[in-house]
């Protein structure tokens, strides 16, 4: 009993953490506070449709992406806390399996396919930028038919690890997880490893994609 209350303790902590987290991310982000509206507003509605106007689209999306990627990982960070690494690593893989997949949904409404190893690894990488923020940075390193590699070099989630000073591995699961499902729904011909990861010490991500 005594143990569920230390654990509900740590959960409700870090849920605060990451709250904080996220409205930090925007605000670091460079928002002008002063283009926020006053809630309740008669005109409030209006107010918001005109601030946005006034931030450029490059703000907003770095504000979105801060904002996902740091409130999901203080929520990764919360329930690792609560179940610890076993049950963690079971809820994350299933949860980012099930994201992998849908994500097809984006690449679909950007007209984006994979017919083979080059497109499916364009596809994958723009899809990550649209969906999770301009601060995923890549560097190419085969681009064929058969075969296509990529590193990521500066990644939004792995930004988040560090800046929460979070001890453990919180993403090397859900990542590999996220990957195969998206390409698997993409195109069930490719397929892709990760060579190596920066949650698990390396300089750089690096993904290969092959037909």
């Amino acid at each position: 009993m005594e143990e569920k209350t230390k654990k509900s303790v740590r959960f409700d902590l870090r849920r605060r953490e990451f709250l904080k987290m996220g409205l930090a991310a925007g605000l670091a982000a460079g928002i002008p506070m002063g283009l926020i509206p006053k809630i309740g507003s008669r005109t409030a509605y209006a107010q918001i449709s005109e601030a946005l106007e006034k931030i450029p689209a490059e703000t907003r999306w770095t504000i979105t992406g801060n904002a996902l990627t740091g409130m999901s990982v203080g929520i990764m960070t919360a329930l690792f806390d609560a179940v610890g690494q076993e049950k963690y690593n079971e809820i994350i893989k299933q949860l980012m399996t099930e994201g992998g997949g849908a994500s097809k949904q984006i690449a679909d409404n950007l007209g984006l396919a994979g017919v083979d190893a080059k497109s499916t690894a364009e596809t994958f990488r723009t899809v990550l930028l649209v969906s999770m923020g301009p601060e995923f940075k890549f560097q190419i390193v085969e681009a064929t038919a058969e075969k296509a590699a990529y590193r990521c070099t500066e990644c939004p989630w792995w930004n988040r690890v560090k800046e929460l000073g979070t001890p453990y591995d919180l993403l090397s699961v859900g990542s590999s997880a996220y990957t195969n499902s998206f390409v698997k729904s993409l195109n069930p011909k490719v397929t892709v490893s990760r060579l190596t990861g920066m949650c698990v010490g390396d300089a750089y991500c690096e993904y290969v994609f092959e037909l």
